[in-house]
């Protein structure tokens, strides 16, 4: 019998319960073992005992949350992450850089140890994903106003970064998402 299980971390928090660094990390597919090996050894025998998902889900829970007073931790990393969370990846490169204390290219370094992408890949995902929760919740969504809320250059720049992510257009990919839940607002609400 084969029994596949997937713990999601955040991009940005991957690095605190991974072994190692996180460089060259970007895309690939590794076993769980290559980077989480405490991990794996403390819960695939377990995992297998476990029926249902929400058995799985909580022990992993549990698991995650004893490790967090152990985890490995970076102190610019975290800041500058909270200060692209909370401008939702509006800020450029060196501005993080200053507010964090260092230079743009020890920023640069550290993300590629501890997140292994730069920040200006983060902040632009984190944008995108902040952008795309907008176009499915905001009734009147319009592009012109989230050109600026989200400091895009103009109107196709947002555009060519959006399909960029998405791989077709904001009206196509909205379309695409309603169809089959009809309307968003009303499941989450």
């Amino acid at each position: 019998m084969v029994s596949i299980f997937a713990i999601r971390f955040y991009a940005w928090k991957a690095y605190a319960f991974a072994d190692d660094s996180m460089q060259c990390t970007v895309n690939g597919y590794f076993d769980v073992g290559s980077r989480f090996e405490w991990l794996d050894k403390m819960i695939r025998s377990k995992l297998l005992d476990l029926r249902t998902l929400q058995e799985k889900t909580s022990f992993i829970e549990q698991v995650l949350l004893k490790k967090l007073s152990d985890v490995r931790e970076n102190a610019i990393i975290n800041d500058t992450i909270q200060n692209i969370l909370i401008n939702k990846g509006s800020l450029d490169i060196a501005k993080l850089a200053k507010e964090s204390f260092v230079s743009t290219r020890q920023l640069e370094r550290l993300f590629h140890e501890y997140v292994g992408i730069t920040p200006k890949k983060l902040s632009n995902l984190i944008r995108y994903q902040f952008l795309w929760r907008d176009i499915l919740f905001e009734p009147d969504f319009d592009v012109l106003s989230m050109v600026h809320k989200f400091g895009y250059t103009d109107q196709p720049h947002l555009l060519r970064e959006f399909k960029k992510y998405h791989s077709m257009g904001i009206h196509n990919a909205r379309m695409m998402a309603f169809k089959d839940v009809g309307n968003i607002q009303d499941v989450f609400v």
